[in-house]
């Protein structure tokens, strides 16, 4: 954050959820490089609430399948320079409208996976899927 002092940072901290939607609903980026235990709500709810998402690798996030953002929106610390993301960052919000398409395939994941679920309990505790 230091060396894009040039971008306007909102860090999500010390709110309320409604509060968080609001920012996020306002934002074109959600910026995450904290510690990723398992699948993350906060990437999730950005990508639901349109933003890009730019992550490290740190935790689960090295993972493709629990955090599916596309190439080149995801870094690893240890290699890449602050450069190299704020370059990201800027060509994002330059190209917002285009890059946006890009989180479709996981925006239509994250929504389906509440009807995935409900399957896949009524198939191991019995019952159909049609109820």
């Amino acid at each position: 954050m230091s060396k894009s002092q040039h971008l306007n940072w909102k860090p999500l901290v010390n709110m309320s959820p409604d509060e968080v939607a609001i920012w996020m609903n306002k934002s074109k980026l959600y910026v995450d490089f904290g510690y990723h235990p398992g699948q993350e709500r906060m990437p999730r709810e950005a990508i639901l609430m349109k933003c890009c998402v730019v992550t490290g690798s740190k935790g689960s996030a090295a993972y493709q399948d629990d955090v599916p953002v596309p190439t080149g929106f995801k870094f690893d610390d240890s290699k890449d320079s602050a450069e190299k993301v704020i370059r990201r960052l800027e060509q994002t919000l330059a190209n917002f409208d285009e890059d946006t398409k890009l989180f479709k395939d996981y925006r239509i994941r994250i929504i389906a996976e509440k009807a995935n679920f409900n399957k896949a309990v009524k198939l191991v505790f019995g019952g159909s899927e049609n109820n």
